[in-house]
């Protein structure tokens, strides 16, 4: 995915208005989405549970208030006690835990009130494949699925999107494969694909088009 950095600017601009004051990012990785927002607010907080990529975060944005935090989110959450943020962020994550709910409801409890929390999820049940098993994924989500995961904990829904047309296109081409989608390009492929994205965001405004993920945008009460 470094290879596509025209991907997480595109997310951005779903994410702009609702990233702010201190923002957690859960499974924040190498930070490619870090990068796109950390100079607009006041403090981030990076979660992950590899050390290795945190230690490079710090070294990345040295002389950013950026906070590294290692934690398995599968676990209990004792290294974030006592921390409320106003956004949290958690890009291609619900899908990889068996019990979805049960991670909302450990994030819905880092959120101060009146704070947003923003979440990609991969879109379209009736696509889930070989290629998300192979990714490490439980499920794929439709609205009413994540209708029903915010309205239990509470949350008021500000929208619910799908995102990359296209993008179900290609991934309905591919998915008798046993790897993630990325995997299936070269990177010269992947170069061409981030140039492609300057275009492709125009398509998510073609009416009752399906992408290949879902934004749900949520506040807390």
């Amino acid at each position: 995915m470094k290879y596509l950095p025209n991907y997480y600017r595109w997310i951005y601009t779903y994410a702009r208005p609702f990233v702010k004051g201190t923002v957690m990012e859960l499974g924040c990785g190498r930070g490619l989405f870090i990068a796109q927002y950390i100079r607009q607010v006041k403090r981030v907080v990076a979660v992950d549970h590899n050390e290795i990529l945190l230690k490079q975060l710090n070294h990345v944005f040295a002389g950013h208030n950026l906070q590294t935090v290692r934690l398995d989110l599968s676990r209990p959450w004792g290294a974030l006690e006592g921390l409320k943020v106003d956004s949290i962020i958690a890009l291609d994550l619900l899908e990889h835990f068996q019990d979805d709910q049960i991670l909302l409801n450990k994030i819905r409890t880092k959120i101060n009130p009146g704070g947003f929390i923003f979440i990609k999820v991969p879109a379209q049940s009736r696509l889930y494949s070989e290629m998300d098993r192979a990714s490490g994924h439980y499920r794929r989500y439709d609205p009413d699925d994540l209708y029903q995961l915010a309205e239990y904990e509470g949350l008021e829904i500000i929208s619910i999107r799908y995102m990359n047309p296209l993008g179900a296109l290609v991934y309905r081409s591919r998915n008798r494969k046993s790897t993630n989608l990325s995997k299936t390009f070269l990177r010269p492929q992947l170069r061409f694909i981030n140039l492609c994205l300057y275009i492709l965001p125009i398509l998510d405004r073609l009416p009752k088009s399906k992408g290949l993920s879902l934004i749900g945008v949520f506040r807390a009460p």
